[in-house]
Order: structure tokens, then sequence, then C-alpha cells
């Protein structure tokens, strides 16, 4: 089983081309998911998905046009639908990292 695919696979016909394996996702977030919804995550390393919500990142691909135009409203659909999740009572902020 641990041995089914391949890991770190680059090309146009891998199998398994973005090292997401089922058993990764926590069952938590099949439920918070919403049906339209949708984020991009972070790669911790490969074959292991951190699946913290990235606002700063999601929100920045949408202004660098890095998400297609049904991505960024997937995204926004999801932030505004778990806006009480993600936010509570702290306001967003978008800070610059340090160059």
């Amino acid at each position: 089983e641990i041995y089914r695919y391949k890991t770190e696979e680059y090309s146009y016909d891998d199998v398994n081309k973005f090292n997401i394996y089922p058993d990764q996702i926590p069952p938590w977030l099949v439920e918070w998911m919403l049906n339209k919804g949708g984020y991009l995550i972070g790669n911790l390393q490969p074959a292991h998905m951190d699946f913290r919500f990235y606002s700063l990142g999601n929100i920045w691909s949408i202004v660098n046009g890095l998400a297609t135009r049904d991505q960024s409203h997937a995204i926004l659909d999801l932030m505004e639908a778990t806006w009480a999740d993600l936010v509570a009572d702290m306001r967003l902020k978008i800070c610059y990292p340090a160059l």
C-alpha cells in the first residue's frame, strides 16, 4: 500500500501529479470544505501536505493572477462562508515580509 505511487514525479504523464495521498486528507477538511469552494494548500515536503489555510498566500495568488477566475471565486467563496473559523474576532491583515 505504501509504495502504490512513486514519489516526486514531475512530468505530464505522472500518476499522482501533486503527490497528494487520500490517507493524508484529514476528515475535518472534507466537512469544512464547501462544494463550490476551494483553496490552495502548501507542500511541507513530498507527499506531506500542510492543510492549514494560507490566507495571505491565497489572496496573493488572486492578486497576482496565479489563480484562474474560477479558482479565485472558489477561494473567496470559502473565505466568506468560513469567516468565523478563519478570522473570528481578529481582523485579517496583509503584511509584507521583510525583504
